[in-house]
């Protein structure tokens, strides 16, 4: 059984993904392979070594912002 919230979010995406598509014409593996290519950067940032200690907490940030919005797209393939 799906939750208020969860249509509402589910709302939101379809929502933001005829913007997207209506300004660029970008399709949802497109969007999709954007969101692997930001958490491929989020993840070197984590991983090299000559990287300051505050910039791998913003490296965090990416690989969890661009995880879920990941999962938010797969629902569209």
């Amino acid at each position: 059984m799906k939750t208020k919230t969860s249509s509402h979010i589910a709302k939101a995406i379809d929502h933001a993904y005829a913007e997207v598509k209506k300004d660029s014409g970008m399709t949802p593996m497109d969007l999709f392979m954007v969101g692997v290519g930001y958490t491929g950067v989020g993840l070197a940032m984590i991983n090299t070594s000559w990287i300051p200690g505050s910039l791998k907490v913003l490296g965090g940030f990416i690989v969890g912002t661009g995880l879920l919005s990941m999962i938010a797209i797969v629902g569209k393939l």
